[in-house]
């Protein structure tokens, strides 16, 4: 599209001049014969280079710049006068900033087209540099917000990262823990059973009612404890595959919260949400029942005499490639049974030993330690994992997860 030049002078003459030889040149043009009309004209349609005399009646060349400069920062302009001084030169290019100053008479055409053209290209140039600055800073807003996106997601990434490697640290503590344990109980199995065989044979040949025979007695029913300690210790470190068939979790969590909603204080509510009623897992209907009782009655303990809430929730969950490689189990399809309470918590040195065989925050003589070990030892047996998350104060969530089978993706 052809550029637009507007002609403001008071010499109807001159501006026929003008008008023809810049028509000629493929230029649009409009005339004004003062700077009202040049104002007037401005306001209805947009013009790239007003060329204007200086010595006009009622409002010089000068001021009609600075009027129009208002109405359109991007115009150009150019001074045309037969007052050319160097004072009025001065003042045109630094005081209007005009782009060019030329004398009439125009006797030398090259000259008015040259400094036409330059003025066009200028104002050009200037649109030009504004679309690319504002484009400059689109991209550079983009890139801004890429990069804190990106850095958001590498900050969590890392994070779930140590995470998973803590557990996966956790894990294979717990797999050493768990063959240490296996092996020292059943040294202890087997003179425990020397001790209660001999104890019954010596408990024969004592007379009823004397104090050897009832110290024996006490011996051997500590004894009978101590066996009964060291097979749950056996139920952490081996779990018996036996007797594992397609179990419907659900059923198990109902018959679960029957008992514990009957062992509980009546302060403590429990709340349960089933989502995957009928989702399969190969399990041992009573290995998976100890699990939510000792899970359901860690909690119950956590809350304590307090007025609390627990939440059994079963869910189908993905285990992604990630998760699964830290936890050695296959990625794929698993359903997730999830106990929280509203007790108070505790902080991240303590949950990371809770799975450990023996290790209790509970006082002498008040829990053998062995609760959660049992759970992991059967979790872990059954192809999955139980993870844990607490902090002072916020209660405590485990999550046992287990592969479902005919869960689809």
């Amino acid at each position: 599209m052809p550029a637009k030049i507007m002609l403001v002078d008071d010499e109807p003459e001159i501006l026929h001049i003008l008008e023809t030889t810049l028509t000629a040149e493929g230029f649009q043009v409009r005339k004004a014969l003062g700077g009202r009309e040049a104002i007037t004209l401005c306001q209805s349609e947009s013009v790239d280079l007003t060329i204007t005399d200086i010595k006009m009646p009622g409002m010089d060349g000068l001021e009609v710049i600075k009027h129009l400069k208002d109405m359109d920062q991007d115009m150009e302009f150019i001074v045309l006068t037969g007052f050319a001084t160097l004072d009025n030169a001065i003042k045109a290019l630094q005081t209007v900033r005009a782009f060019g100053f030329l004398q009439k008479p125009l006797e030398d055409l090259d000259v008015l087209f040259h400094t036409v053209q330059q003025a066009l290209e200028k104002r050009a140039l200037r649109l030009q540099n504004r679309l690319l600055i504002a484009e400059l800073r689109q991209h550079r807003d983009h890139l801004e917000d890429l990069v804190a996106q990106r850095t958001a997601e590498l900050r969590q990434e890392m994070e779930e990262r140590q995470r998973l490697e803590g557990q996966l640290v956790q894990s294979q503590k717990m797999e050493a823990i768990g063959q240490l344990a296996g092996g020292i109980a059943h040294d202890f199995n087997t003179l425990l059973g020397i001790i209660l065989g001999y104890g019954e044979m010596l408990h024969d040949d004592l007379p009823k009612g004397s104090l050897q025979r009832e110290n024996l007695e006490e011996m051997v029913t500590a004894a009978g404890r101590a066996k009964a300690l060291v097979r749950q210790l056996l139920d952490f470190a081996r779990p018996s595959k036996h007797n594992r068939y397609p179990l419907r979790i659900a059923d198990v969590v109902a018959d679960a919260l029957r008992l514990l909603r009957s062992s509980l204080p009546k302060t403590v509510a429990i709340r349960e949400r089933i989502e995957a009623a009928s989702t399969l897992v190969q399990a041992n209907a009573a290995q998976i029942f100890q699990v939510i009782m000792n899970l359901g009655l860690n909690a119950g303990d956590a809350i304590g005499g307090s007025k609390g809430e627990i939440e059994i929730a079963l869910t189908d969950v993905t285990v992604k490639s990630e998760c699964a490689r830290l936890h050695a189990v296959p990625p794929g399809r698993y359903i997730c049974l999830q106990v929280c309470d509203t007790g108070g918590g505790m902080p991240t040195d303590i949950a990371a030993h809770i799975f450990e065989p023996f290790f209790t925050t509970k006082e002498v003589g008040q829990g053998s330690g062995l609760g959660l070990s049992i759970v992991h030892g059967i979790v872990t047996s059954h192809g999955g994992f139980v993870t844990v998350e607490s902090e002072p104060g916020q209660g405590a969530r485990f999550r046992v997860y287990l592969p479902g089978i005919g869960i689809e993706d």
